[in-house]
């Protein structure tokens, strides 16, 4: 066991392999005996875990949102624009400019 004075190399000086056996022998004698730690498992453990897919969901979701409010604004802009043709009258002017436009 590794003591506690602070030196560098007391951050990790045992290997994966050590590490699946000290945890194996641990869970036997004071765990679930049933459970099993592989040296596989310790290395993922020390780069910091599974890796998650929620990192590239959420560019995705980004990348979708902002093309779903640029058409909208697109939208809105051709609609604007096309509706200022009609009777060649600003829709902002005016109050009920909807109802009378020619068709």
């Amino acid at each position: 066991m590794p003591d506690f004075g602070g030196r560098p190399t007391d951050a990790n000086p045992l290997s994966d392999r050590n590490i699946a056996t000290l945890s194996n022998f641990v869970l036997t004698h004071y765990g679930s005996a049933d459970t099993t730690i592989t040296e596989q498992q310790v290395a993922e453990a020390r780069q910091g875990g599974p890796s998650s897919p929620l990192l590239a969901l959420a560019r995705g979701s980004t990348s979708i949102v902002a093309a779903i409010a640029f058409l909208g604004v697109a939208f809105l802009l051709v609609r604007r624009r096309k509706l200022r043709r009609v009777d060649g009258e600003s829709p902002v002017q005016e109050p009920g400019y909807h109802l009378r436009r020619k068709m």
